[in-house]
């Protein structure tokens, strides 16, 4: 039967997905590969500042292969699938508009041990801040948006002072480059994520 129905899937699945590759990247150097990343050890670095018990792991990306495709739009407000004007405008053509792009980047994925030392250590003053955004969230109704706990804006400010130092450091401008957050809370289905992927393709 011919619907409308496209596939849905979650971008936490996607992020699940791509967790594993990035904390433990292929061993094969293969120039010809769409990722090619490898694991630096923080102990072979003189002065780590303490850093090295607070990251878990350091990933150079050197080649990584995004493909960004356009759904459809919003005219006013984001959300609401039902209100999205469609790429090719209802006429039901087979295809999405997209591109495929090839970049650079930096993973860094934290220590899990630290996270809750962290969270249980400033318990008061982070639910302070937290609880304010999470009602913001619901007021609003900004589901289109990641949930804000504690582990996500630790993430997503840290991932933010990256970005402005590496453009500072590096020559990149800060509009090009992008963020993928990996946060997700210890559960008995899932393992937990604390990470960032700095890239520019």
């Amino acid at each position: 039967s011919e619907d409308d129905d496209e596939l849905s899937i979650d971008e936490s699945e996607v992020l699940a997905e791509e967790w594993p590759i990035l904390i433990d990247p292929p061993k094969d150097d293969d120039s010809n590969k769409i990722f090619i990343a490898k694991r630096i050890s923080l102990d072979e670095i003189d002065n780590s500042f303490g850093l090295n018990e607070l990251i878990d792991k350091l990933v150079l990306v050197r080649r990584l292969r995004e493909v960004r495709v356009l759904r459809g739009f919003h005219r006013v407000s984001p959300g609401d699938d039902d209100m999205l004007v469609r790429a090719d405008l209802g006429k039901r053509l087979p295809w999405l508009p997209g591109i495929e792009v090839f970049g650079e980047g930096i993973f860094i994925s934290f220590s899990e041990k630290e996270i809750v030392k962290w969270m249980k250590k400033h318990t008061g003053e982070i639910s302070k801040r937290v609880d304010v955004m999470h009602q913001r969230y619901t007021d609003k109704k900004l589901s289109f948006l990641p949930e804000p706990t504690a582990r996500f804006v630790m993430l997503h400010t840290f991932s933010h002072l990256l970005m402005r130092q590496l453009s500072f450091e590096c020559g990149y401008s800060a509009s090009s480059l992008r963020e993928r957050i990996y946060s997700a809370e210890p559960n008995g289905q899932s393992d937990s994520m604390a990470g960032v992927l700095i890239y520019t393709a």
